[in-house]
């Protein structure tokens, strides 16, 4: 987790030392798009998204019914309940290959 936040601060501090106005590599056809007047974007990207999710579930009663018959609660023999406890760390790289066509990866 720590290393992810910092590769994105990296990064974010460093999109300053990457703008540049010579021609560069993408996007492919990237020069005749802007020749045409097409003002693209930045060649790469990246996104960073963190959540967490916490919740816990009681149950009051568990009834069961067999064959159509009347629920009858089985609460006295069971003792039920859940939690969860979710980290989810994503960070999404993107190039552009075309003027037009991005190639996002997940990780």
């Amino acid at each position: 987790m720590k290393r992810a936040v910092a590769l994105a601060l990296l990064w974010a501090v460093a999109q300053p030392a990457f703008a540049q106005d010579e021609p560069r590599i993408l996007p492919f056809l990237g020069e005749e798009a802007r020749k045409l007047g097409h003002e693209l974007p930045e060649p790469f990207g990246v996104g960073f998204v963190y959540y967490k999710l916490k919740r816990d579930i009681d149950v009051t009663d568990l009834r069961l019914a067999r064959d159509g018959g009347p629920a009858t609660s089985v609460s006295q023999y069971a003792q039920l309940g859940s939690d969860s406890n979710v980290r989810n760390v994503n960070i999404k790289l993107d190039a552009w290959l075309l003027p037009f066509q991005t190639l996002p990866t997940m990780a």
